[in-house]
């Protein structure tokens, strides 16, 4: 029995996997409640994405409109797989 090398392995892996990405957006609009924001990729600022969910650890007090922000893409046509992770 032949053994695969890690590094190969690891490869295998990590090709088979779909990428996630990441846009920087600016902050239009916060929903506490729901923890959500509303967000517009810097590229694009035309466009608002709705009701982006908030990681865990942000607290929505602090933010502010206008406020620049890292959003984690894994399904670009769908806001319900972005999260923001976090503000700058």
């Amino acid at each position: 029995m032949s053994r695969i090398p890690f590094n190969e392995t690891f490869r295998r892996q990590t090709e088979s996997l779909l990428p996630a990405t990441f846009k920087r957006a600016v902050i239009v609009a916060v929903q506490a409640q729901n923890k959500t924001a509303d967000v517009y990729f810097a590229e694009n600022p035309n466009t608002v994405i709705r009701s982006v969910p908030l990681a865990n650890h942000i607290n929505t007090a602090t933010i502010v409109v206008g406020q620049r922000c890292r959003v984690d893409l894994f399904d670009e046509k769908n806001s319900r797989d972005m999260v923001v992770a976090y503000c700058y």
